[in-house]
């Protein structure tokens, strides 16, 4: 080996004596210590290849996440002033979304600012002061979009905060769907209110009523339950005591067909009492109802309504009936009429007629005057018929004409009563009563004569014996006339009809019964009123109406007479 001959070129099997060591030999502990040094070595930087490439790779995961999620975010470092105060903060690593709406909605002249510094600075503050997250929602007047902020803390250097997380969602769309749930629910109340529709849930099962309208509670007795604003619960027991007893079985029943599941909708209408405490008013309601829900056999648990006050349509209704019976009435009423005018005008035609005929044969002196006095007076009843019709026509067609003027009331009654006293028989007496020693008022004397007469002659109708006594009083700022008999009298049920068109009590008493009606409607337009008042059957009646007491001087009379006879 000393010699330079190679081991190789050694035949097999040759023994070496004092051979030196080899490389390995003298070094083998150096060099597999050193292989594993290399080889720890080679780990070490092949782990902290791929801890960078699995941080690389999270750092990237993040940023897609950031960027990708529907919020926005953004660190910003605190700013400070000298007195160690927040003044403001400045954004920093954003994501894609907070960007866009930092580069939409930063404030005129200030591309990185969001918000006013004082109003961020006060957020910030509250912040700190807590130690836990700040939610407030800011609206961003040029786009017009709503956004809900969280600002929480982020790094923190002695307990001093540094930098803090903004989180930002977009609900505009919930603010805007939000305030046009509002519109239409505050559209929803104002029209059930004014509709007076009130909503209700009746749950079968706990026997319980919720119940929208206060003002429907504020008038019952019921023991109510406070829930959520403005809705209450009302036991069942106390609604159903409120039902009026005449409609109370048929609302009991529908009840039971709908828990017995035999109904799914009803429309129906009944009257609801209303609990005062001085007295008790009864109100019509028109409710519908309708199943919602049911339990796992089918049967009905719930059910919702609305119920609707219809107080006044029903007395509409009632007025509506009311009016078509009486239009029903005065229909055949005017059909009696027709009959009895052609009856009532062919008498005084016959009687004109037939004395004509009889007056224009006759020599006797005596019997002339007789059926001369039997001509006028059928030819006084002609034209008064006639006068009756022709006035009740301007009644309804508004036209009845009214010559106001001064007028002496003394001097009225003596022309009735001079008039009227020819007409009355030998067992009449009629007496007037004059009211004051003098009195002028500005009036109608022609209308006022005509009322005056036609309740003297429907009086002389019904008296046959006893007295007629009219005559007028003095009131504050009213006139009162009445004509008082001591005739047939007038039933209490008949009293009401009896200044009703075509009103005859007594078809047996010649009369068109058309002049109360037609002294009805002129007392009225002068601005008064008419009634009767009578003590019951053969105690006699009084016929009255009032007019203003218009009173005018003395010397207008006298102006108006002498402008009378002068044209």
């Amino acid at each position: 080996m000393r010699d330079g001959i190679p081991e190789s070129s050694c035949q097999p099997g040759t023994v070496f004596m004092n051979r030196p060591k080899s490389a390995w030999e003298l070094y083998h502990t150096y060099i597999i210590a050193g292989g594993i040094v290399l080889l720890a070595i080679m780990a070490v930087i092949v782990a902290r290849v791929m801890f960078q490439n699995r941080r690389i790779a999270m750092l990237r995961a993040h940023e897609r996440l950031l960027n990708n999620m529907p919020v926005g975010f953004s660190q910003a470092k605190v700013v400070r002033g000298n007195d160690g105060n927040v003044v403001d903060i400045e954004y920093h690593g954003g994501n894609a979304m907070f960007r866009e709406l930092l580069k939409k909605n930063a404030l005129p002249g200030k591309p990185d600012k969001l918000f006013d510094a004082d109003f961020i600075a006060k957020i910030v503050d509250r912040l700190l002061h807590r130690r836990r997250s700040v939610r407030f929602s800011y609206n961003f007047p040029y786009t017009d979009a709503t956004y809900e902020f969280l600002i929480s803390i982020g790094s923190e250097v002695n307990k001093v905060v540094d930098d803090v997380n903004v989180f930002a969602v977009d609900i505009t769309e919930k603010c805007n769907a939000e305030r046009d749930l509002r519109e239409f629910a505050h559209k929803l109340d104002v029209t059930m209110n004014v509709a007076h529709i009130i909503p209700w849930r009746w749950d079968i099962r706990k026997h319980k009523i919720m119940c929208e309208a206060m003002r429907m509670l504020r008038r019952s007795h019921y023991n109510v339950t406070a829930m959520a604003e403005d809705v209450r619960v009302i036991n069942e027991e106390d609604y159903l005591s409120c039902i009026h007893p005449d409609d109370m079985e048929r609302v009991c029943d529908v009840y039971r067909r709908f828990v017995e599941g035999r109904l799914e909708y009803i429309k129906m209408e009944y009257r609801f009492i209303r609990r005062k405490p001085k007295c008790d008013m009864v109100e019509w309601i028109e409710v519908c109802a309708a199943v919602t829900e049911r339990d796992d056999n089918g049967m009905p648990t719930v059910l919702i309504g609305s119920m609707l006050l219809i107080t006044e349509r029903k007395r509409q209704e009632e007025m509506l009936i009311a009016a078509r019976e009486r239009a029903a009435e005065a229909d055949k009423l005017k059909m009696a009429f027709l009959a009895n005018m052609s009856h009532e005008i062919r008498t005084p035609l016959n009687a004109i007629v037939g004395f004509s005929n009889l007056l224009a044969k006759t020599v006797d002196v005596d019997k002339k005057q007789r059926f001369i006095n039997i001509i006028n007076k059928n030819n006084q009843l002609l034209l008064k018929l006639i006068g009756d019709v022709l006035d009740m026509a301007k009644v309804e067609s508004n036209t009845l004409d009214f010559n106001f003027r001064p007028t002496d009331l003394n001097h009225l009654i003596q022309e009735v009563d001079s008039t009227m006293r020819i007409k009355l028989s030998n067992d009449v007496m009629l007496n007037y009563v004059l009211g004051a020693p003098d009195c002028i008022i500005d009036t109608d004397p022609d209308r006022l004569n005509q009322v005056l007469m036609n309740l003297l002659n429907n009086a002389a109708k019904f008296t046959t014996k006893g007295s007629i006594t009219f005559g007028y009083e003095l009131r504050d700022d009213e006139i009162y006339f009445y004509v008082r008999d001591t005739g047939i009298g007038i039933p209490d049920q008949d009293a009401e009809r009896l200044f009703s068109r075509f009103t005859k009590l007594n078809n047996f008493i010649p009369g068109t019964g058309l002049g109360l009606s037609i002294s009805k409607s002129i007392v009225e337009m002068l601005g008064g009123s008419i009634g009767v008042k009578s003590a019951g059957h053969n105690r006699g009646s009084i016929f009255w109406f009032t007019i203003p007491n218009k009173q005018v001087s003395a010397m207008s009379e006298i102006n108006e007479i002498y402008f009378r006879e002068v044209n």
